[in-house]
């Protein structure tokens, strides 16, 4: 199935991503978590029903080498559509305004 990456989520991993540039030790980390993340979408894209609804519609899969954070998205017709990509300790009341 093809993904779609709407523009908060864009904007949710840019942000995780500067953070990581700012704070992790290993200059590497911000890459590895870009590549994780977007193995999440291919996961996601493979089998979409496989992870559980969470608010409504929406289902989260956690990023696998990054557990903190989470993919949040919708199955819609022939498209998944990813909502957020989002850290455990945010409030969830933001991603879930996306909807």
């Amino acid at each position: 199935m093809k993904y779609k990456i709407r523009a908060a989520a864009e904007r949710d991993l840019d942000e995780a991503a500067s953070w990581y540039r700012e704070n992790a030790i290993d200059p590497r980390t911000p890459l590895r978590f870009l590549l994780e993340v977007r193995a999440t979408f291919e996961l996601i894209a493979e089998s979409p029903g496989v992870f559980a609804e969470i608010h409504g519609d929406i289902r989260r899969c956690p990023v696998r080498a990054f557990p903190a954070y989470s993919v949040f998205y919708r199955i819609l017709a022939d498209v998944v559509v990813v909502t957020a990509v989002f850290h455990g300790r945010r409030r969830p009341l933001v991603w879930k305004r996306r909807l």
